[in-house]
């Protein structure tokens, strides 16, 4: 009886230091899309007929925008963009956050942010994006377009 009584006890003490461990959470997916090297820019050339200096036409520079996040939800709750535009998001709110963005079906998400934290996204495809804070379909989000 006292072996009976041994394994049990042991059996107890593996398990309840098993259940005691933290749960591992998975890796933040990395939303900051690699952005394309700048193209080198020609010097002026010459036009035969005239001779006249003339500059290859100007790329237009992406811009950047902010969406913060309070207790009111996101402000601006819709955007629109060029395509190659970064969006950083700024959590303004005393609990954390997590921002989940949609386009056709796939969708991303920010690493976790803490009161205070941000992170940036770019967004080179052109088209309608949805997005909400930590869950799908939260009764916070907006939308972004991409032009």
């Amino acid at each position: 009886m006292k072996l009976f009584y041994g394994i049990v006890l042991v059996m107890m003490v593996f398990v309840s230091a098993c259940a005691q461990q933290p749960a591992a959470e998975p890796e933040a997916q990395s939303t900051v899309q690699p952005t394309e090297p700048e193209p080198a820019v020609e010097p002026e050339t010459e036009v035969e007929d005239t001779g006249a200096a003339v500059a290859p036409p100007e790329e237009e520079e992406s811009a950047s925008y902010d969406i913060r996040y309070g207790t009111g939800g996101f402000d601006p709750s819709e955007l629109t963009i060029s395509a190659g535009s970064s969006v950083t998001w700024f959590n303004d709110d005393s609990k954390s956050m997590v921002v989940i963005v949609f386009k056709d079906g796939k969708n991303f998400a920010t690493p976790r942010l803490n009161s205070g934290q941000q992170a940036e996204t770019v967004f080179t495809e052109p088209g309608e994006y949805e997005y909400w804070w930590n869950i799908a379909y939260a009764p916070y989000g907006g939308t972004i377009t991409v032009e």
